[in-house]
C-alpha cells in the first residue's frame, strides 16, 4: 500500500478551497484563512498553510483568483 505524508498540506488545501466556495466574491481576509480553518476544522487549528495558492484563493476570492491567472500567464 502507498501512502503520501503530505504534513497536513493536502488537508489544508481541501480546507482552503472549501472556504474559497463558500466566500467565492471576496474571501474571507488577508490572513484570515488560518482562523477560519481552526473554527471548522478542529484538528487543523494546529496546522499553518503552506499551500500558497490555496490559501490566495480561501483569503482573497475572486480577486485572489485572477492573481493566480496572471502568475500562470506569466509563468507560461
Amino acid at each position: 500500500q502507498l501512502t503520501f505524508n503530505t504534513a497536513g498540506r493536502f488537508e489544508i488545501a481541501i480546507a482552503d478551497i472549501k472556504i474559497f466556495l463558500d466566500n467565492p466574491l471576496l474571501g474571507v481576509g488577508p490572513g484570515s484563512a488560518n482562523s477560519v480553518r481552526a473554527l471548522e476544522e478542529s484538528d487543523l487549528k494546529h496546522l499553518l498553510a503552506h499551500t500558497e495558492y490555496t490559501r490566495l484563493l480561501s483569503e482573497h476570492g475572486l480577486f485572489g483568483l485572477i492573481a493566480l491567472c496572471i502568475l500562470l500567464y506569466l509563468n507560461c
